[in-house]
């Protein structure tokens, strides 16, 4: 009869094998950016599958306002940057917002820039800093 010392210790390893991989996989579906995205409405990247659901351009305030539709829950998008197709920041004119379940979709992520945006742009995730 085997010992219940290694009965124990096999137990132990597997558990902690298991729940490895467990963890792996869900680290392996966080989502660190999207591909470049044209602002443009209805379009759909082509990396992560980011959705421009919205675009409009205020002349009073001189602000664009973007909505994006990501596959992300609202928890995992606690800090936002935006990058030009060259990898440089682009200045929000005031702090994004996230609503949850935009129309039934996903998680919108609402920009706005200082500037009519025209150009193509990426949107970096991460947890805080």
């Amino acid at each position: 009869m085997p010992n219940n010392h290694i009965i124990n210790n096999l137990f132990s390893l597997t558990t902690i094998l298991i729940s490895t991989l467990l963890l792996s996989g869900c680290m392996a579906t966080r989502i660190e950016k999207t591909g470049l995205l044209i602002p443009q409405a209805g379009y759909v990247g082509n990396e992560v599958g980011a959705t421009v659901k919205q675009v409009s351009y205020d002349n009073d305030n001189q602000l664009t306002e973007i909505i994006v539709l990501v596959p992300q829950t609202e928890q995992q998008l606690h800090t936002i940057k935006i990058k030009d197709a060259n990898e440089k920041t682009i200045k929000q004119a005031k702090p994004y917002s996230v609503q949850k379940n935009i129309d039934g979709e996903a998680t919108g992520v609402i920009l706005y820039i200082n500037k009519q945006q025209t150009l193509p742009f990426r949107l970096y995730f991460s947890e805080g800093e």
